[in-house]
């Protein structure tokens, strides 16, 4: 080091007359001892640091999430409205068992569910999920891989009447997730 700082940093060096100045501000400003207080303090914070920068990326993740299962309920109200197709009826996020089990008897939520996966007619080879898929591209310029198979559950999650499950969670999308990302 005293190599380096002779060669590049001669006028420096030249502050301290005698080698013995040089090694006590060496030693007091630069290799200075951490004690074991100041090292735990500094490990403290790097690490609170790095958990607040790991949440607010989960957050971002989850609001992320949030935003695309939204979306994709608006196309789908949409996507079946454009084939005149019974209309899917609003629905509040926190009802009770009983108001999930009528909203999913419903024929028009019904109806939409068993069109889910069936071929438009007049259209060709395209299914309702395919215009969906391709009506939220229009929305957002890219998807990937795995947001296509998240839109993809959560249709399915929410038309499905088999379930009672109308609020999007980890837990609830997590199967359909993984079985639609193989197919895809």
């Amino acid at each position: 080091m005293n190599k380096y700082i002779n060669k590049n940093h001669q006028g420096f060096m030249k502050q301290f007359k005698r080698l013995d100045r040089w090694m006590m501000y060496y030693e007091k400003h630069i290799a200075s001892p951490v004690s074991l207080e100041q090292f735990y303090n500094f490990t403290i914070m790097y690490w609170n640091f790095k958990l607040i920068f790991f949440f607010q990326l989960l957050a971002k993740h989850r609001s992320a999430r949030g935003s695309l299962a939204s979306k994709v309920k608006d196309v789908i109200a949409v996507v079946f409205s454009e084939f005149n197709l019974p209309p899917i009826p609003l629905i509040n996020s926190n009802l009770r068992e009983t108001e999930i089990k009528k909203w999913k008897r419903n024929p028009s939520v019904k109806g939409c569910f068993n069109r889910l996966f069936k071929k438009i007619k007049n259209i060709g080879p395209q299914t309702y999920m395919s215009w969906i898929i391709q009506t939220l591209r229009k929305r957002r310029k890219f998807l990937s891989k795995i947001q296509i198979a998240y839109a993809i559950s959560v249709c399915e999650v929410l038309l499905n009447p088999h379930n009672l499950h109308i609020q999007v969670n980890e837990s609830v999308i997590k199967p359909f997730l993984t079985k639609n990302l193989v197919s895809i």
